[in-house]
């Protein structure tokens, strides 16, 4: 099993991003946009066993790293907000 548990946090914090950015799009091409970016400028927490999970998602739950990760979402947000591939480009 590899796993970056960090996607898995990031998705749970997707509601906090459209609390802030409501003109976001909801549709799942949207939604996996912004993950994809937000990823893309943090570090990965990969690991390979469910004792290493435990200690990642710890690792995870840390203020400075929570914040890291709300601002790498809000800036892949307002990338996807200015050029959406979705098809329709509203709030689905």
């Amino acid at each position: 099993m590899l796993k970056n548990v960090l996607e898995d946090a990031l998705r749970r914090l997707l509601p906090e991003v459209y609390a802030v950015k409501p003109e976001l799009c909801r549709c799942p091409q949207c939604q996996e946009d912004v993950l994809a970016l937000a990823l893309r400028v943090l570090p990965p927490k990969y690991v390979s066993r469910e004792r290493g999970e435990v200690f990642a998602r710890l690792e995870l739950e840390h203020p400075q790293t929570q914040v890291d990760m709300l601002e790498a979402l809000l800036q892949a947000a307002d990338i996807v907000i200015a050029r959406p591939r979705c098809r329709g480009s509203q709030n689905a």
